[in-house]
């Protein structure tokens, strides 16, 4: 087989390394006017994906959608405070929760400077164990970014923080945040509302 290749003419043995270089030099092109002409950032961005490196997101403003009196007052889930949380009426589901739908409940919508988000971290319910129990707990909460994608994200009963991997693949600047289904009561004094007390949103750091 050697010796075969060997009697063929230099450009068919050379073919095959030339079509390697083109294709090379066709990405390795294709990647520097991806960067703009630098790799830096490409190159670091990869380096945070790698280690899992990510910083919370500052100036994301909370408000209500659709505007709600019967809600509380939104600024306390970005707070920084565990000690505040926002209350809203909760209409009982019907049927298997879908993402993205809020059975007519309120839900929080965070604005901030547009970046690509890879966490997303919630405390839910009340935190003060003599008030915990007189609400629902939040089971299945969703996140809907500007973009239509919708993010499904199952919570527990902990009244810890709770980390989530939410990866938007795009910059956004805005996502909704609902509920679409909790856990059943637990005292009997438990009235028709449910809570998150905070979420921050965290992307890779620049």
């Amino acid at each position: 087989r050697r010796a075969y290749r060997r009697s063929l003419p230099a450009l068919l043995r050379w073919r095959r390394r030339i079509l390697v270089g083109v294709v090379v030099l066709a990405v390795g092109g294709g990647a520097v006017a991806a960067t703009r002409g630098n790799p830096v950032p490409l190159l670091r961005d990869r380096w945070h994906d790698l280690r899992g490196d990510v910083v919370q997101i500052t100036g994301v403003k909370a408000t209500i959608t659709p505007p709600s009196e019967a809600a509380g007052a939104a600024d306390a889930v970005v707070d920084g405070s565990p000690a505040t949380s926002w209350t809203t009426p909760w209409t009982p589901a019907e049927g298997a929760p879908q993402c993205g739908d809020p059975h007519g409940t309120a839900e929080v919508q965070l604005t901030f400077p547009e970046t690509t988000l890879r966490e997303i971290r919630l405390i839910t319910g009340v935190t003060d164990p003599s008030r915990r129990g007189l609400g629902l707990l939040p089971k299945d909460v969703y996140v809907i970014d500007e973009k239509n994608q919708c993010f499904p994200l199952e919570v527990s009963t902990a009244d810890s923080e709770q980390v989530f991997v939410l990866n938007s693949d795009q910059a956004v600047s805005q996502v909704r945040i609902g509920i679409s289904s909790t856990y059943p009561a637990t005292d009997d004094r438990a009235q028709q509302t449910v809570s998150l007390t905070e979420i921050s949103l965290w992307a890779r750091p620049d």
